[in-house]
This record gives C-alpha cells, structure tokens and sequence, in this order.
C-alpha cells in the first residue's frame, strides 16, 4: 500500500514539473482570493457542471475542493486551457451560470464549452479528455464592458461589430464588414490593438 502510495506521489509530482516546464502553470482564482497556483489533477464534470476539483499546491500538498465551494471558483487553468465561471445564456447572464472554456481570450473573450476533464491514468500521467453528453452547447462573446452575446450572426451584426468600430485604431485598420466569417479574425485584431 505504502508503495502504491509513493508510486502516485511521484507520478503527480512528475506531471507537476512536465506542466510548470511546458508553461502550462494551473491555477484557481476564487471570488474574493489571490490566485492558487497549482497543478489540478482531477477535474470532473457532472452534467456539463465541474464538479470536482483536486489539486496539488506549491508546496505538493493534496486539497480537494468542496463541492459547496466550486461555484465559488471564478476562474481556472488546467494544462494550458483556460475556463471563467460565466452564465450558459448569454440573454440570462445573471442566471444558471458554468465553468465554460475561453477560446479566444483578450479584451473581447469567446467561450465556447467543449466539455474538458482531467485525471491520472494508469501510468500516473495527468490525462485531459474532451467528453461529450448533457448539457447546452454554449458559444459566446464578452465583451469589455461586461455583456455577453450569442455566437451567431445577429448578435454579431448588431451588438458586437457596433461596439467593436468604435475603437478607432480598430476601425481604422479592420476594412471588411464584421460577419460569422471573419469574427474570430476581427477579434484577434481588436484584441491586439488593445482599448
């Protein structure tokens, strides 16, 4: 048993370095706290929701996080994939909220939930899954001032382009007509000129 015990120590303590070395350090921001740097070595999802967390600090000890406390989790990184803790409806942005993963990241952030969890397999290697199964399909701008929006040619032609052109630099230097085609590079380029 103690051996069994040492074994996992030192295969998660190996994962550990791996991660840090590939600058893939993982973190949980709490509501209200610094930020814990760490390494997370189960994260699941029950539903589309996490929930479970643990992870080792720093210092290589284990914590677990509890359940009570994991909407209290406002942001997280697990080898290099970063999740914010935001509403699954964009129109309902005070309701139902989840731990969804930031595709594009920035001034302007895309979500989109492809359902990520992580664990130990056999060999003591931390594993990340993609899963599929319950929950919404969400997709979704946030924008600077805090307002989410759909991922769909409406909510782009009439809230996210308006508000995008009126930074000037990006005005200026974004000819095309903002569309479902060329989101994602108009983003990247907003992102990049900074506000």
């Amino acid at each position: 048993m103690k051996k069994t015990i040492a074994l996992l120590f030192l295969a998660l303590s190996s994962a550990g370095i791996h991660a840090q070395e590939n600058n893939e350090s993982d973190y949980l921001l709490f509501e209200g706290k610094d930020t814990t740097f760490c390494t997370i070595t189960v994260l699941a999802r029950s539903a589309g929701n996490v929930s479970d967390i643990e992870y080792y600090d720093v210092a290589g000890e284990k914590h677990k996080v509890d359940r009570k406390e994991i909407k209290n989790v406002k942001s997280l990184r697990v080898a290099g994939i970063s999740m914010d803790y935001v509403p699954i409806k964009a129109s309902k942005p005070d309701k139902y909220k989840r731990h969804i993963e930031i595709e594009l990241n920035g001034k302007i952030i895309v979500y989109n939930h492809t359902r990520i969890i992580a664990g130990i397999d056999q060999n003591g290697d931390r594993q990340l899954y993609q899963v599929v199964g319950a929950g919404a399909a969400i997709h979704m701008i946030k924008l600077p001032d805090g307002n989410y929006y759909d991922y769909k040619e409406s909510d782009i032609k009439k809230y996210v382009a308006p508000y995008m052109l009126k930074f000037k630099p990006f005005a200026d230097s974004f000819k095309e007509p903002i569309s479902m085609r060329n989101i994602e590079a108009a983003i990247l380029k907003y992102n990049e000129l900074g506000e």
